[in-house]
Formats: structure tokens, sequence, C-alpha cells
């Protein structure tokens, strides 16, 4: 009997209003700590395609380095990037200079006065 008494003095203090409002903090708690696991997942994720997204451009770009390597480990290589960036050339070569066509002429000259201008300007 003393046992049956005691279940119901639980059921009695679980239903009531006290509990209820306990049980209701508890889930707003652990709700709350769901969000925030959530919400650090969310950002890692999005961390994590941004460092894949930045693996294969650096893997691109070392393919290509890669190449200019093996293009400078070689003579004719060497020689074709010392022409390209310097300009130089052999003996008996003409380099030929590409100038761009020049573009008009900046005209400095002022701009003609304005009716208002003109006026202010008989008062100065």
């Amino acid at each position: 009997m003393t046992n049956l008494l005691r279940k119901k003095k639980y059921r009695h203090l679980l239903f009531s209003k006290v509990g209820i409002g306990i049980v209701l903090v508890l889930a707003l708690l652990v709700s709350r700590a769901a969000w925030n696991v959530y919400e650090k997942e969310r950002l890692t994720r999005a961390k994590l395609n941004e460092a894949e997204r930045e693996l294969v451009e650096l893997e691109a770009r070392e393919a290509v380095l890669q190449e200019d390597i093996a293009t400078l480990e070689t003579p004719a290589g060497v020689e074709e990037e010392i022409r390209t960036t310097y300009g130089f050339a052999k003996e008996g070569e003409e380099v030929l200079v590409i100038l761009e066509e020049e573009t008009e002429p900046l005209n400095f000259t002022h701009p003609k006065p304005t009716l208002w201008q003109r006026i202010v300007s008989l008062f100065r």
C-alpha cells in the first residue's frame, strides 16, 4: 500500500503545474542545445566545402607550376622564359616592338563659361 501511495505522490507531483513547468524548461534547454549543435554542424559543413574547393584550386595551380618547372628544366624552356620576360634576342635577330595606337590627345582647355558664371564674374 505504501508503494501505491508513493507512486500516486510522484504522479501528482509530475502532473502538477510545477512539474509540467520543470519538464518544459528541460525540454527548452535540450532543444536549445540541439539547435546549437545543428548550427555548428552547418558552419563546419560550409567550411569543409570551402576547404575542398580551395584544395581543388591549389591542386590545379600545383599542376600548372609542375608544368612550368618541367619546362624550365630544359635549355629551350629557360631560353623561352628569358626571351618572353626580358625581351632578349640572339645575335643576328631583331626585336620588333609593337606600340598601341595613340588615343585622342587630352583637351586641357577650359570649358566655355555658362551665362550664370559670366554674370557672377562681372561682380568680382
